[in-house]
């Protein structure tokens, strides 16, 4: 009777690990996208009839809002992904902080003063 050395049962997981690595990486950049996709969310539900009456120079400006918050949150997020060091611990409450008075903000003026 043979025993199965250690190295030989741990390396199947290993192996199934690296299997999904790029599958992993793909989604690791779809999440990036996660906190953008939230604010557009909001976005139009607060003002989509708003929309159809913009003009161009409108349109620059939000797609201009917009990519400045893609920075803000995937920087955010990449920092607080790390392994190792204090960065990590801060950019995960600034993340949390940031984006809970950013759209809880935007929610209660909206709500309250019809206003953004």
């Amino acid at each position: 009777m043979t025993s199965a050395s250690p190295s030989s049962s741990f390396s199947w997981p290993v192996k199934r690990l690296r299997a999904w690595a790029p599958v992993r990486k793909g989604l690791a950049v779809l999440v990036l996208f996660l906190p953008l996709a939230a604010v557009l969310a909001l976005d139009y539900r607060l003002r989509a009839e708003r929309f159809e009456d913009w003009q161009l120079w409108d349109f620059g400006t939000y797609a201009a809002a917009i990519l400045e918050s893609f920075l803000l949150w995937a920087s955010l997020l990449l920092a607080s992904a790390r392994r190792r060091g204090w960065v990590r611990w801060f950019a995960q409450g600034a993340f949390l902080l940031l984006l809970t008075c950013a759209l809880g903000g935007q929610i209660y003026f909206f709500e309250q003063y019809n206003a953004y």
